[in-house]
């Protein structure tokens, strides 16, 4: 069944290595920003950049996000925490295109989500996503006047939900590990917890 989700086609017994592209792989482009994640402006009224104490400490070997951090954010993704992923998963939420919702996950097998976290795993261990990640279905979202004027419209583009849980994972990872050892900035407002 994942298979067929992400590869587009309906061959079941395909196997996962046909779902990534070896041509896909990181070439470098890393959108314009130097290497390191530098593009402050030393001009400017507020320390984007790098933290005077931005570095994790050295890995304590026991994936604890306090004391190895690295190890943490490196370890297998665990079938717990891709039940409690899907548990916050929202309902009602628009699908993607391969047409599969929400709820679909959430009331999947037991069965169904072990094989999601194997292949959870397989595009970790591998720094590659199946190729159909690489899709979205864009939506026209209406803001405020007149329906019949494209203006007044913005596209987002909905991501699949399994794709969509994959990211999530992740960034529960990295938001327990940058937030317990302070490396964000303090003007780092968005997309933070008690703040706005």
């Amino acid at each position: 069944y994942l298979v067929k989700i992400f590869s587009g086609h309906d061959d079941p017994q395909a196997g996962l290595e046909e779902l990534i592209d070896p041509e896909d792989g990181d070439r470098g482009d890393h959108g314009g920003i130097p290497p390191g994640g530098q593009n402050h402006d030393p001009g400017r009224d507020h320390e984007y950049g790098k933290k005077d104490r931005s570095s994790l400490p050295d890995s304590g070997g026991d994936w604890d996000p306090a004391s190895d951090p690295s190890g943490f954010l490196d370890r297998p993704i665990t079938l717990e925490e891709v039940r409690t992923t899907l548990r916050s998963l929202e309902n009602g939420k628009a699908a993607g295109h391969d047409e599969v919702i929400n709820e679909a996950l959430k009331q999947a097998p037991e069965s169904f989500h072990r094989h999601l976290t194997m292949l959870y795993n397989r595009v970790k261990d591998q720094s590659q996503v199946p190729k159909s990640w690489n899709r979205g279905r864009v939506v026209l979202v209406h803001k405020s006047g007149s329906e019949s004027e494209v203006g007044n419209y913005r596209p987002i583009t909905v991501l699949t939900c399994i794709n969509a849980t994959y990211s999530k994972i992740l960034n529960s990872r990295l938001t327990e590990v940058v937030e317990r050892h302070r490396i964000l900035g303090e003007s780092q407002n968005g997309f933070r917890k008690g703040r706005s």
